[in-house]
């Protein structure tokens, strides 16, 4: 389940409802496996559930409002999702939903009426492909941050266009 917390970490309420939001198990308004989450527009808030291979969009009372994808490897399909980041398509004038779908190997983009709109990067080990990404990230210039877990690399995508690599080192 989704707890909510003040700014200084103290629970708000624990009440059924009031606080949290989501149940374990596979109907479209439970969840198994919350692995990313992210708050979109009107405070929505979207999470990547990841052994339902699915993702879920929330009103931030908790009302479940739409499930986006089923198990699989097409194009609106997802094998363990676990990352989920928000842009906005400044052409087309609306939001969008960025998902790493880690098993498959790529990168999604949906518009948030759950419309599946592109591959954005997909599976591979050359530069601007994955094995296994992770999370996803968006800077506010549009750049996507994409680490693959398997590559021991992070990738900066433009939107679908690979710019480059970005060194990672395992010293701590």
């Amino acid at each position: 389940r989704i707890a909510r917390f003040r700014t200084n970490g103290t629970p708000v309420d624990f009440r059924p409802g009031t606080n949290w939001f989501g149940i374990f198990g596979i109907n479209s308004n439970q969840m198994m496996s919350p692995s990313g989450i992210a708050v979109g527009p009107s405070n929505s808030v979207w999470i990547a559930d990841t052994y339902n291979h699915a993702v879920k969009a929330f009103r931030s009372n908790g009302q479940f409002v739409r499930r986006i994808g089923a198990m699989g490897p097409g194009p609106s399909q997802f094998i363990f999702p676990k990352g989920i980041a928000f842009g906005y398509d400044a052409f087309r004038n609306y939001p969008v939903v960025y998902v790493a779908d880690t098993e498959n190997g790529s990168v999604k983009r949906f518009r948030t009426t759950g419309a599946f709109e592109s591959v954005v990067a997909g599976f591979g080990n050359i530069p601007g492909r994955f094995l296994a990404p992770k999370k996803v990230a968006l800077a506010g210039n549009g750049t996507l941050y994409v680490p693959d877990s398997l590559m021991g690399r992070v990738q900066k995508l433009d939107v679908g266009t690979f710019i480059r690599d970005v060194k990672v080192s395992n010293a701590m």
